[in-house]
């Protein structure tokens, strides 16, 4: 079954990750399941709805686990908000399923971006879900082969001005 690949290929996958900081430790396997460490912390989705400022360090350490991950052979792809734990101010990064595809997503490039360009206005804020799932729905929606990054976030910071006044 596809669920049974999906976990040979964690499991593949974490193997070659092990010893990392940036990612749950594998403990082990059965015929339907792996056993990773339980990991502490909160999703920077999470952050963004509860108003927890996301550090640059965390940031910084997503960019050191990709790095890692490309050194073991790995594609680091599908990193995103919900995929990622804000640890004592330190990014631990989850879900590795995706590591053995080709291609890149520019998920995290385009994190990475907004991180830079426009996190600086809402760190700290309370951002509601509805925003975040009016953003992402936009997201999914336009990103293609001829995605603008600058338009999208034009879009976007039209959206959220208008929402404040």
């Amino acid at each position: 079954s596809q669920a049974l690949k999906k976990k040979e290929v964690e499991k593949y996958v974490y193997e070659h990750l092990k010893g990392s900081r940036y990612f749950p430790q594998l403990y082990g396997s059965g015929i339907n399941y792996i056993v990773l460490s339980f990991e502490e912390g909160v999703t920077f989705y999470d952050c963004l709805l509860q108003g927890i400022p996301i550090t640059e360090q965390a940031i910084q350490d997503v960019e050191e686990a990709r790095e890692y991950v490309r050194s073991q052979g790995l594609n680091p792809r599908d990193i995103h908000l919900k995929n990622i734990l804000l640890q004592n101010g330190r990014g631990k990064v989850l879900d590795v399923s995706e590591y053995v595809k080709k291609g890149n997503d520019r998920r995290w490039e385009h994190l990475v971006w907004a991180y830079k360009n426009f996190y600086s206005f809402i760190s700290g804020i309370q951002v509601p879900l509805w925003i975040l799932k009016t953003i992402k729905h936009w997201y999914f929606r336009i990103n293609s082969a001829s995605f603008v990054l600058k338009e999208f976030s034009e879009r976007v910071s039209r959206f959220l001005f208008k929402q404040r006044k």
